[in-house]
């Protein structure tokens, strides 16, 4: 009788395990499929945006566009001082979109975000696309390497980090009743050293994204646009 009791009872445990390994996975699968539909809603909206309302003033949105490069060459500025420009601009966006997760505004913003994002990118294909035609498509690809590489990891890390802290912080505020909420000690133990490492490793893709970019990136364009 003893050893049935046992055996129902590592069974259960065993069912438990896999469903929460399958609900995490679940959750991972969600969580991407979110991140590629944001980014091109974004991407969608940014050309319909360029297209119908911009349109004559595209030749100065192109990052590496003739305009872009003529003020780039008027402008006595170092590459560590862009470099530091550059980290210092995704540092904010870091910064305020981890401080407003935990509020109410984290149930959207995280997907805001990435239509912004997304946004940013389906204008400058379009820019490029008026400019050079099909050429232009090539041209954009050259532009985002190899600082993209990090680059996406980084915003894609940041979007499912951002959407934790939302639910993690709508269950310590009492909405969802749950460990984190009624253990304040419990919570920072158990959350607070990985938030920490994620948010470190933020911040280091940020810092390889901007070295790739201002270091190996604008030496490529500057000698494919001589």
């Amino acid at each position: 009788m003893l050893k049935n009791i046992t055996y129902i009872s590592a069974a259960k445990k065993q069912r438990k395990v896999k469903k929460s390994s399958l609900h995490f996975k679940m959750k991972g699968i969600h969580g991407g499929m979110h991140f590629v539909l944001f980014f091109f809603a974004g991407i969608i909206a940014g050309t319909l945006l360029l297209n119908f309302f911009i349109q004559g003033d595209y030749k100065q949105l192109g990052i590496y566009s003739n305009y872009f490069m003529e003020q780039l060459e008027n402008v006595d500025v170092t590459k560590r001082e862009l470099f530091l420009f550059s980290f210092g601009n995704r540092s904010k966006e870091i910064l305020c979109l981890v401080f407003f997760s935990v509020t109410s505004l984290g149930r959207i913003l995280p997907a805001l975000y990435l239509i912004y994002k997304g946004m940013t990118v389906g204008i400058l294909i379009s820019t490029y696309v008026l400019q050079y035609q099909i050429g232009g498509i090539m041209l954009f690809l050259l532009s985002v390497f190899p600082h993209y590489i990090t680059y996406i990891i980084m915003v894609l890390l940041l979007f499912s980090f951002s959407r934790e802290l939302y639910e993690t912080a709508k269950n310590f505020r009492g909405q969802n009743t749950g460990e984190d909420g009624r253990n304040l000690l419990a919570f920072i133990k158990k959350k607070i050293p990985g938030y920490l490492k994620c948010l470190f490793l933020l911040f280091l893709l940020n810092a390889v994204t901007s070295y790739l970019e201002v270091f190996v990136n604008l030496n490529i364009m500057k000698n494919i646009l001589k």
